[in-house]
C-alpha cells in the first residue's frame, strides 16, 4: 500500500476534529451519493477480504501527531530529577515537569527525531537539559525551530432544538473551536488505489461535513492537496493514529503503552433512526504498540445489525 497524507482547509467552525470512525461515515456516504451502491460495496467487501482499498487515521493539524501515551516522567524519573535539582531551581523544575505532564500532541519534527527512532530517552534529556529549545502550547510540543502551530479560539454556543414533547425546545451547549483562516489539517491514508480515484472521494467532503454536527454547518473541510508521503520506522514499536479495536494476537500488550475508552454509538437518523447499535472500547490515538507481527495495518471493520439494516464499525489501526 502506499501512504499519502491528504490535507484540508477548514471552511467552518469544529466541535470536535473528526476521528477515523467519523471520517468512515463520511467516506461510505459520499461512495453512496455520488458513486452508487456498486462502489459502496466494493469499498466495504475489501475490507472483509483482508485487502482494504485504503484505511486512514483520525483528523489532524498539519503536521502534527498524537502524543505517545508512554509516560517519559516516571515518578521515579521525576524524584530523581528533583534530588539532583539545586534548591533554587526546585521551582522552575517542578512547572517545566507538570507543562510535559499535559502534552497531548507533537509536532512531525520530533517525532521524526525521537518517536519515530524509538529514542524516549533522549528526548527526556533534552527536554530537561535543553528545555529552551522546545515549545508546549496548549498541549503541543514543537520545537522551537517548528512553524508556529494554529491555536483556536474556544466558544461556548448556545442553541435550541426541535421540540421532542410538549412545547419545550432542548438547550445545547456546544464547545467550538474557531481556527485563523489558512489553517491546515490533514488525514493520513494507506491505499491499494489510484490517486485520482481518492481525490475524487475527498474532493466532496465540504460538501457533505464530517461528524454529528454536519447538518448545522460545523466540520466543513476543503480539499487541498493529495501528497505520497513514506514514514520510516525501524524498531518493533507503532504509534496508533485512529481509535481502533485489535486483535488479540496483534501486540505485546505488556511491553505497549496505550488508553481505552468505551463509548455508545448510534447510527444516523436518517439511516435506521438513530437506535444504539453498540458500546465499543477503542485504543485510544496515541497508543504505542509493540508489535509481534509488523503488518500494514491492525484492527478490523465490525459489522452489527440494527432495525434489519447492516452497520459497520471502523476499528482499524492506522500505524507509522
Amino acid at each position: 500500500m502506499k501512504t499519502y497524507k491528504v490535507v484540508f482547509s477548514c471552511q467552518s467552525a469544529i466541535n470536535d476534529l473528526p476521528s477515523s470512525q467519523a471520517i468512515f461515515g463520511a467516506i461510505c456516504t459520499i461512495l453512496l451519493q455520488t458513486k452508487g451502491e456498486a462502489e459502496f460495496n466494493r469499498y466495504i467487501n475489501s475490507f472483509k477480504e483482508n485487502n482494504p482499498l485504503m484505511i486512514h487515521s483520525s483528523m489532524y493539524q498539519d503536521n502534527m501527531y498524537p502524543m505517545i501515551k508512554k509516560n517519559i516522567f516516571t515518578t521515579n524519573i521525576v524524584n530523581q530529577i528533583i534530588a539532583d535539582t539545586s534548591p533554587i531551581d526546585k521551582i522552575n523544575i517542578f512547572e517545566t515537569l507538570k507543562k510535559y505532564k499535559k502534552i497531548k500532541y507533537m509536532s512531525s519534527s520530533i517525532y521524526e527525531r525521537y518517536i519515530g527512532k524509538n529514542q524516549l530517552d533522549n528526548l527526556r534529556t533534552d527536554l530537561v537539559k535543553n528545555k529552551d529549545a522546545f515549545t508546549i502550547e496548549n498541549g503541543i510540543l514543537r520545537d522551537k525551530k517548528d512553524n508556529e502551530i494554529s491555536n483556536p479560539r474556544m466558544v461556548l454556543l448556545t442553541r435550541n432544538g426541535f421540540p421532542e414533547s410538549k412545547n419545550d425546545k432542548t438547550l445545547f451547549y456546544v464547545n467550538t473551536q474557531y481556527y485563523p483562516k489558512g489553517t491546515k489539517f490533514c488525514i493520513y491514508l494507506k491505499a491499494n488505489i489510484l490517486k485520482e480515484e481518492i481525490e475524487s472521494i475527498f474532493k466532496y467532503f465540504d460538501y457533505f461535513g464530517i461528524g454529528n454536527r454536519r447538518t448545522v454547518g460545523f466540520n466543513s473541510f476543503k480539499f487541498d492537496k493529495l501528497a505520497e508521503i513514506e514514514f520510516l520506522n525501524p524498531t518493533d514499536y507503532r504509534l496508533i493514529l485512529s481509535k481502533f479495536i485489535p486483535d488479540v494476537n496483534d501486540f505485546d500488550y505488556s511491553s505497549s503503552f496505550y488508553q481505552l475508552n468505551g463509548d455508545i454509538y448510534r447510527s444516523s437518523k436518517e439511516y435506521t433512526g438513530g437506535f444504539i447499535n453498540g458500546k465499543y472500547v477503542h485504543f485510544l490515538e496515541g497508543s504505542w504498540m509493540k508489535v509481534n507481527q509488523k503488518k500494514e495495518y491492525y484492527g478490523r471493520i465490525i459489522e452489527t445489525m440494527t432495525e434489519g439494516k447492516c452497520i459497520y464499525h471502523y476499528g482499524i489501526g492506522f500505524s507509522v
